[in-house]
């Protein structure tokens, strides 16, 4: 099977809220300076929270899903899981 390119694969999920949680997690590792193929597991794993959080957020303030269904930052539960 042919590797993707990465702006194949941007274009296959382009679409909804695909997009806008990619969208996201590419603002987070701009913002916190962090190349994802070059980042460490506790890296990533933060990006992965902080795109987590702030999509969910965005998602509640349109009120597509609850405040009540997002998960606190950092969740222990999370942590205990890696």
């Amino acid at each position: 099977m042919a590797k993707m390119s990465d702006a194949e694969w941007y274009i296959k999920h382009n679409e909804g809220l695909e997009r806008e949680y990619y969208d996201t997690f590419f603002e987070a590792c701009h913002r916190f300076r962090i190349v994802w193929s070059n980042a460490t597991p506790i890296e990533k794993a933060f990006i992965e929270e902080v795109t987590r959080v702030t999509f969910e957020h965005s998602l509640a303030d349109r009120g597509i899903i609850s405040r009540d269904a997002i998960r606190p930052t950092f969740s222990k539960r999370k942590l205990l899981r890696r």
